[in-house]
């Protein structure tokens, strides 16, 4: 086996993995990661179902903040209130625009999402793509 079918096979491994197929996979974590990145300065997450299943529903993305950086952002540590909806919307129809699925976008205090969702339990597969530095 060269080396490239084996790029090739873990490509196409990885694109499994993801569950929203190619070449939106392409777009989720490159393009979309990096507007996300660019925005908040963090690493963007694809969590939820459709990591895993094809028969989903939407798409989950998730940007954690440290607590102090959302409380300024937000006016609290807990995730609410209009300014923290007007964000996840803008955000969602932003990635529903750029790739084509089904986005709902959520940024949240890193403590608090670490408390709710375990990611031994809820696994997180961080969008790094393409990026460049911030």
């Amino acid at each position: 086996m060269g080396i490239r079918s084996s790029v090739l096979g873990l490509a196409k491994v990885l694109v499994e993995l993801m569950s929203v197929g190619f070449p939106a996979s392409i777009k989720l974590s490159s393009i979309f990661g990096q507007l996300l990145r660019d925005a908040f300065g963090e690493i963007p997450y694809h969590v939820g179902s459709s990591i895993f299943q094809k028969d989903r529903r939407d798409v989950d993305v998730v940007v954690l903040l440290e607590d102090e950086d959302f409380e300024k952002m937000f006016g609290k540590r807990e995730p609410e209130g209009p300014k923290w909806e007007a964000y996840c919307l803008a955000f969602s129809a932003l990635g529903r625009e750029v790739t084509g699925l089904n986005i709902d976008f959520k940024v949240q205090p890193r403590e608090w999402a670490n408390a709710k969702y375990p990611h031994t339990a809820e696994p997180r597969s961080a969008m790094t793509g393409f990026w460049r530095p911030t």
